[in-house]
């Protein structure tokens, strides 16, 4: 950057004689923030509840949609790199006669050209360069009947943001999330969090698979998205134990994982294309009255989600579209549970569980049978007369 200032035309004094150190910064700033705003508002894909931009296959090579969405993060780490110039420039001796930040000889429009020019070809720490071409035509990718929450979370995830969705048993929240992939075109694959779960599951192992039983690296599913690029769903994430899930807090907020186990390269380094999606019965605060197996999670791991936290009750009219045929039943149970619910009842009739009757055609006889199987009479009586 010091070369490029120094390289405006009818001046020939070195940078920090030319602006003051508020003035490269103040002209860094402004020129980065307007990239910012602009490449995330036009070339972000939009969000349906049905039908989804995506990009489609091309002969050619084209970015990627995590490389523009991943944009805003490479222009930060530019933007940090100016900061870095104008901090060495002002540590120079400057001359007595320096001119003030706005002076009449600044040339503020020919910098900021210079600057975004730069841009075009500036190389981040540790990056890559990325070069910002218009979006190709969208192609629209089918990705079938949505929740009420699906536009919302593909909107965090094509921003490439930490999901946390919250929600009862049964909404639909790990069908979600593979619909969400579907619509990014990106791969899918999960994981169920117990309370035994290793750090081998998220970050790889070292096996005895090679010749001579020589240990070798295992790469995780959760390693290869990070890698790789994908959406990675940790299911029942509040499940899991605080501590283990402590191993990701950098991996999922700075951009880099350790991998001790993985000594040709200790190091994973986050892909544009990376999104993850944590689905819990609780917020993770801990265990209640009807989630007894769930863990309070660690307040550092759930801050990594702060601007991702979405909560997924049950869809009445997801569950209408895809049960047409099944009215009669399926409005009685959906009264049963706004009943439960105002009786403040631990009992879920969930979305799974009337998909599931109405795929065997129960009639309100059988399906009352298979509900009721343990509940007490009182609560029989509360959802089927109404009482509160």
């Amino acid at each position: 950057m010091v070369k490029i200032l120094s390289s405006i035309p009818s001046v020939a004094k070195p940078p920090h004689e030319m602006f003051s150190y508020l003035d490269i910064r103040a002209i860094a700033a402004d020129v980065a923030d307007g990239m910012i705003r602009d490449a995330m508002a036009e070339r972000l894909p939009a969000a349906g509840p049905a039908a989804v931009a995506a990009p489609p296959a091309a002969a050619v090579p084209q970015p990627t949609w995590g490389e523009l969405a991943g944009l805003k993060a490479e222009i930060d780490q530019t933007r940090r790199e100016l900061a870095d110039v104008a901090t060495l420039a002002a540590a120079r001796p400057a001359p007595a006669e320096a001119p003030a930040a706005g002076a009449a000889g600044l040339d503020v429009e020919g910098v900021k050209e210079l600057i975004r020019a730069a841009f075009k070809t500036f190389r981040p720490r540790g990056g890559n360069v990325v070069t910002v071409q218009p979006p190709p035509p969208a192609a629209e990718v089918e990705v079938g009947l949505c929740h009420k929450v699906f536009a919302e979370v593909l909107e965090l995830a094509a921003a490439r943001e930490n999901i946390f969705l919250v929600g009862p048993t049964g909404p639909g929240k790990t069908h979600l999330a593979a619909q969400v992939a579907k619509a990014l075109g990106l791969r899918y694959r999960f994981l169920s969090c117990t309370a035994g779960m290793s750090e081998g599951q998220i970050a790889g192992r070292l096996l005895p698979t090679g010749e001579g039983g020589r240990f070798e690296y295992v790469i995780s599913e959760f390693v290869r998205c990070y890698e790789e690029g994908g959406v990675f769903l940790m299911d029942e994430v509040d499940a899991a134990d605080s501590n283990t899930l402590l191993l990701i807090n950098a991996a999922i907020d700075n951009g880099e994982m350790a991998l001790p186990n993985r000594p040709a390269k200790p190091i994973a380094t986050r892909h544009p294309d990376f999104v993850l999606i944590c689905a819990a019965n609780t917020m993770g605060n801990g265990a209640d009255r009807s989630f007894v197996g769930r863990n309070q999670l660690d307040a550092a791991f759930l801050d990594r989600f702060a601007a991702g936290r979405l909560v997924m009750d049950y869809d009445e009219e997801l569950e209408a579209a895809l049960t047409p045929n099944y009215a009669e039943v399926r409005v009685t149970l959906q009264e049963y549970r706004r009943r439960a619910g105002r009786a403040k009842l631990r009992r879920f009739i969930s979305t799974r569980f009337i998909l599931k009757c109405a795929k065997l055609q129960w009639d309100l006889a059988r399906v009352e049978k298979a509900l009721f199987i343990d509940w007490s009479a009182d609560e029989i009586a509360k959802v089927k007369g109404g009482a509160a």
